[in-house]
């Protein structure tokens, strides 16, 4: 018996306003503030009847708050043009554990987060371009939890509130192309980070693996990646998105280091119909996703999808297929230290069809342009197998 709720409440504030003819400012501020609470009742079956059990009950409720500002700069020169910024953010964040296996902890911090780009117009329909920007990747509750869980004798699982902001910087060099019947992007970057939170496990004195988590890695990765669409007819339209990277890991804590590929590479086809019914395949994969003391599954897929709208648009039905290539989603995770090797295999059977019924209300037609604020809704929990400039996050100018 679980029930989750969560709430979030946004205020922004935009500023634009040119400085002369080819210079612009824009500066704005934006709070976020959230509460999410998570209630999972476990009964134990004891004689036909149910008793609660509390040990394995968990009732708790989480509160972050985010207040944020940013100033940016845009400059444009005949074929060149240049932007450069900056925004703060200060988060406060507090989980508090009602009922369950959790200890209680607060955090607050800062962080400054600068970015600039610049952009040459070749032609009309060419331009390449240098940017770069700075990440931050909050670790979530999982990750700072310092309760201990034994329920394994010869494993402790437990998080860390002392952990920073994962601070990561990227430097992409893109070039662009398109007519209109062919777009290209072609990205080449490169990403670092010196305090990346990651995933490790020990032997303490003891005898028993710890696992817990820290900033304890430095990380290089170098990618390219490349999105292509062509128009074949004005019904048929293929596109290609794929990449490769190349990392580079340490850490001094773990006394490791580690050289790893990683690639990807999705096709898809859009087809529009008779009665206007629109197809669309998508197929692809990538291989493993490596960490500096192991790597997580490889995965492969098929999407197919057909969609036709009702009522001049106002109702769209989508009838949605997917599947593994295998029929079934591995997950294998691998890792290894001075003195323990570990594994995990799960094998689940998955064949997904779905249908979906949309209706829209009102003017479905944009009716006015809005500007689009630069700070987005960005608190994402950190992922266990993630790793700086993974495969496709070349980024666009």
């Amino acid at each position: 018996n679980s029930k989750m709720r969560g709430t979030e409440h946004t205020f922004q504030a935009d500023y634009t306003t040119p400085l002369s003819k080819n210079q612009t400012l824009n500066a704005g501020a934006k709070f976020i503030g959230r509460r999410n609470t998570s209630d999972s009742k476990f009964y134990n079956i004891i004689n036909g009847k149910e008793v609660f059990d509390s040990n394995s009950s968990v009732n708790y409720k989480n509160t972050q708050s985010i207040l944020a500002s940013y100033i940016e700069y845009k400059l444009t020169l005949g074929k060149f043009s240049a932007k450069a910024g900056a925004r703060y953010e200060h988060t406060w964040e507090n989980v508090e554990f009602i009922l369950g296996k959790g200890d209680d902890f607060k955090k607050n911090y800062g962080n400054l987060v600068p970015s600039a780009s610049f952009t040459y117009n070749i032609g009309a329909a060419v331009n390449v371009g240098v940017n770069y920007n700075m990440r931050i990747s909050r670790p979530g509750i999982s990750f700072l939890n310092p309760y201990i869980d034994r329920s394994t004798p010869t494993v402790l699982t437990y998080g860390n509130p002392n952990l920073d902001v994962e601070e990561s910087h990227k430097v992409n060099l893109v070039f662009n192309a398109f007519t209109p019947k062919f777009m290209i992007n072609l990205t080449l970057g490169e990403a670092f980070a010196n305090n990346q939170i990651e995933q490790y496990s020990f032997m303490d004195a003891n005898g028993i693996l710890n696992t817990t988590y820290g900033n304890i890695v430095r990380s290089r990765w170098t990618n390219f990646n490349t999105f292509i669409n062509y128009s074949l007819t004005p019904n048929t339209r293929i596109f290609l998105n794929g990449g490769f990277d190349y990392g580079d890991m340490r850490s001094d804590k773990l006394s490791q280091k580690k050289h790893a590929w990683q690639a990807t590479a999705f096709i898809g086809l859009q087809q529009t119909l008779p009665w206007n019914v629109k197809m669309s395949i998508y197929t692809g994969g990538m291989t493993k996703r490596h960490t500096l003391q192991g790597y997580g599954n490889s995965f492969s897929m098929i999407n197919i999808a057909l969609a036709k709208d009702f009522f001049n648009e106002k109702l769209n039905v989508s009838l949605n297929y997917f599947t593994p290539f295998s029929g079934k989603i591995r997950q294998d995770q691998y890792s290894a230290g001075a003195d323990f090797t570990q594994r995990t295999n799960m094998v689940i059977s998955v064949q997904q069809v779905g249908l979906t019924l949309t209706w829209h209300f009102g003017n479905t037609k944009r009716q006015f342009q809005t500007n689009r604020t630069k700070i987005s809704n960005d608190f994402q929990e950190k992922k266990n197998d993630s790793q700086v400039g993974g495969v496709g996050t070349g980024i666009g100018m």
